[in-house]
């Protein structure tokens, strides 16, 4: 079963356009992915900030538009726990 597995995944990698993309396309694809939301192929400075933004309300627990090193502590804490950041 393993070996069908890794048979039809090589026939997949070879035939497909994953094998011809270069490292550098594939790091541009996860940017675009991430920060492109609606996927025109350009970021805007609103599209890129948006998640940093998102992150430091979900940080800033208090909302008192700072980032203290308890809250930070506590982020930390939430992520080796399993949980997601926003």
């Amino acid at each position: 079963m393993k070996k069908i597995l890794f048979t039809a995944l090589l026939i997949s990698l070879s035939s497909g356009s994953v094998a011809q993309m270069t490292g550098e396309q594939m790091v541009a694809g996860s940017f675009f992915n991430h920060y492109d939301r609606n996927q025109d192929g350009q970021v805007t400075r609103k599209e890129f900030l948006t998640p940093s933004m998102q992150r430091f309300v979900y940080i800033d627990s208090n909302h008192d538009g700072i980032i203290d090193g308890n809250e930070v502590n506590a982020f930390v804490l939430k992520m080796l726990q399993g949980g997601q950041p926003q």
